[in-house]
């Protein structure tokens, strides 16, 4: 009797806020070794603010990357958005999400990090987008 092999389910993107915040940071445990997608956001009433030691948004994705591969993640992936406001349901435009979760798909990316303060609402409701994506539940992501 032959029998298929179990099939086993693509890996879901999960989404990780590196940042104390007035929310709190929220953190997880990841597998050494999980492809990682980098994710900042350019505000653009904030590009021209003319203070001393700002960091671009290259600066600050750069040190993100480092964080993340401090932390065991192989970061595949880094993505930027530039707006005039965050969005207040997503942080990231629909589009741009959209794109996210499909890059995240093709790639293999397990885990999202985004560069930025998320409340509590805007990470549930990316966790769902990228579980609508990949099939899954939001507890998944």
């Amino acid at each position: 009797v032959l029998r298929a092999p179990p099939r086993v389910a693509a890996p879901r993107a999960r989404l990780v806020t590196m940042s104390s915040t007035t929310f709190g940071s929220d953190s997880m445990q990841v597998e050494a070794g999980s492809l990682a997608m980098v994710v900042g956001v350019q505000i653009k009433q904030q590009k021209y603010k003319t203070l001393m030691g700002e960091w671009s948004l290259d600066d600050s994705l750069d040190e993100l990357e480092r964080l993340c591969e401090t932390a065991g993640l192989e970061v595949v992936e880094r993505e930027s958005q530039v707006m005039q406001h965050p969005s207040p349901s997503t942080f990231i435009g629909p589009g741009k999400l959209e794109e996210l979760c499909a890059l995240a798909s093709e790639r293999g990316v397990t885990t999202v990090v985004f560069d930025d303060e998320l409340s509590p609402a805007q990470a549930r409701n990316l966790q769902e987008g990228f579980a609508e994506v990949e099939g899954g539940e939001a507890g998944a992501v």
